[in-house]
Order: structure tokens, then sequence, then C-alpha cells
């Protein structure tokens, strides 16, 4: 018995060691990194802040620089270039534009931080000239490095590499669809024939059609909603349902109405609900009938939904009667009625 106790008090005072080694190590190579990037701002920072005043040319600096120096000096314009725009930036990308070269063989590094960071720094310092290698990081095996690329391309906005992030979305079903479509968004309208003819084929992977559909909605794309309107069949995906659904809310017209009741009894609640929040914008008078069924619905969330949509479409004197009675739902109503149209 006790020597089970040594050995385990021995284990213990291992595993302690070996941590506190691990701290060491972990201080001590920040501390390094940290050292390391003091130097490089003491030799390049005042050279730099010369050079967007005026009183220098990226030429001038480039006579500087030795091949041991060129490192320091890419990171440290890389850092510039994230807080310039215009010309201050252009000249800063055009000091590092010489030594990028050499962040190629990166790409290719065992270790998918320095991977990342090889994209990250080609991105924002040469991307024009380095596109192609860029794009190609896209397949990297690691997940985060192929999240960072496809960014550093969208926020390029170059149509003909968007397109490349846009036929691997796949590749990113573990991200949020809402943060993808954002990103795809925020690219421009110049992507939205592209989306458009994806969501019409109605073919390639689910994560593509639906980052797709809530890409176009954010983009305000007004033909995408009758194409999610065509789009709209029982037996579809429920998730691009929703998607398609949620279109159809922010776009759609009185002509896409068919399509969007027949949702509204579907079996899945998420289609039901957002069924519902569509005909609160596109659905006529007859509907507020279906809405108040709506409200009865087994999902609470299809009768939230389905209450806001009622008062859009002028049900307030149904929400006042159904909030002052004992009816289960009578605290949706009152919600409903509390927190104005949706």
């Amino acid at each position: 018995m006790l020597g089970l106790v040594v050995l385990c008090v021995l284990v213990m005072v291992a595993v302690n060691l070996a941590l506190a080694a691990v701290v060491v190590g972990l201080r001590w190579r920040n501390e390094r990194t940290a050292r390391r990037w003091h130097r490089w701002e003491e030799r390049w920072q005042p050279p730099i802040l010369d050079l967007l005043a005026g009183d220098a040319t990226p030429e001038c600096l480039h006579e500087e620089v030795t091949a041991s120096e060129a490192k320091g000096l890419v990171d440290i314009c890389a850092r510039f270039a994230r807080r310039l725009t215009g010309h201050d930036r252009r000249l800063v990308c055009e000091v590092a534009r010489p030594f990028l070269l050499q962040l190629r063989p990166k790409l290719a590094s065992r270790r998918a931080a320095e991977r990342a960071r090889a994209v990250q720094t080609l991105g924002e310092l040469g991307f024009a000239d380095h596109a192609e290698h860029i794009v190609g990081a896209l397949d990297d095996a690691s997940p985060l490095v192929a999240m960072l690329t496809a960014r550093t391309i969208a926020r390029h906005g170059e149509t003909e590499h968007v397109e490349a992030v846009v036929g691997r979305l796949d590749r990113f079903e573990l991200w949020s669809p809402a943060l993808l479509a954002a990103m795809l968004a925020a690219v421009g309208p110049q992507i939205a024939a592209g989306l458009r003819a994806r969501l019409a084929e109605a073919t390639g992977p689910l994560p593509t059609l639906v980052v797709s559909a809530r890409a176009l909605a954010l983009l305000r794309d007004v033909p995408a909603a009758d194409i999610a309107a065509d789009g709209l069949h029982r037996d579809a995906h429920p998730e691009l349902l929703a998607a398609q659904l949620r279109l159809i809310q922010a776009l759609g017209r009185a002509s896409h109405i068919g399509p969007v009741r027949a949702m509204a009894t579907h079996p899945e609640p998420t289609v039901r609900a957002h069924a519902m929040a569509a005909l609160g914008r596109i659905g006529a008078h007859g509907d507020r009938v279906l809405l108040r069924r709506g409200i009865d619905d087994e999902s609470p969330w299809v009768a939230v939904h389905a209450a806001h949509a009622l008062r859009q479409l002028d049900g307030v004197d149904e929400l006042e009667a159904l909030a002052a009675s004992e009816h289960p739902r009578a605290l949706v109503a009152a919600e409903a009625l509390t927190s104005g149209v949706s």
C-alpha cells in the first residue's frame, strides 16, 4: 500500500514538473517573439514612416534590406498595411513586393500556423501577384487555413477568385451559414449572377445552395426571389427550404404566395416558421386565417413567427383578443403586440 502511495506521489510530481516545463517553454518562446518584433520595429518603423511622409521612396528602402532582414520588413509592412488605405497602403505594399516570393514555400509548410500566416501576408501585401497560389490554399488540409484563405479572397472581391470560394462552400459546412453568407455578400453585387445560377440548378452540395440563398438575400438581389419560389418543393431539404423562404421574406412579391402557403403545412417546424414569416411580408388579407392557425402550432417558434406575421397583415384586433383570453398562446400574442413588427 505504501509503495502505491509513493508511486502516485511520484507521478503527480512528474506531471507537475512537465506542466511547469511547458509553461516555461511557452513563456520563453513568447518573450523571444516579442524581442524579435521589437528589433524589427526599431529597424523598419522609422524608414517606413519616412516613406509615408514623402521623405523616402520604396527603392531607397530596397537598397537597405539584407537577405536576413527581408522577413522582418515584410511582417512590419503587413502590420502597417492593415491600418492604411489608398496611396499610403500602395506604398507599403510596393516596399514589400520584391520579398514576397520567399513566402510561397511557406504555403506548403508542415505547420498550419505558418501556412495561414503566409496566406494572410500574401493577401495583405500582394494579392494580385500571388492570387493563383492563394486560391490553391482553399484546398488546405486545415479547415482554419482554408477559411482564412476564403476570407482573404472575399475581401479582395475579384469575381473569378470568389467563384473558387463558392465552388468549395461544402468544405465549410461546419462554419455558420450566416457567417459565410455575410462574407460573400461583402464582395458586392458582382457575384450575384453566379450565386443565382447555383441556386437555380439546385444540384450542388447543400451548404452551397443554402449559403447562396442567404447571400442573395443580403445582397437584395430581387431576381433571386423568383428562383427561390420555384425551388419550394416539399421533398427539398428543410435547411434549403428555410433559406429560400428567408430570401422570399426579404424580396418576395405577391406572385410567390402560392408556393409559400404550401410550405405553411410542411412537416418540419423550421420550414413552417419561415413560411409564416414570409406570409407576413407578402401575404394577403385571406392569409390571416392561416396565420391564426399557425399561432396554435405545436412548435412555439412557429407560433411566434405566425403572431408577428399576423400583426404585419393588420391582425391587431385578433391578437388583442387572443392576448386578453385564457388561451395557451396568449403571451405569444401579447409579445407580438408589444414588440412591434419583426
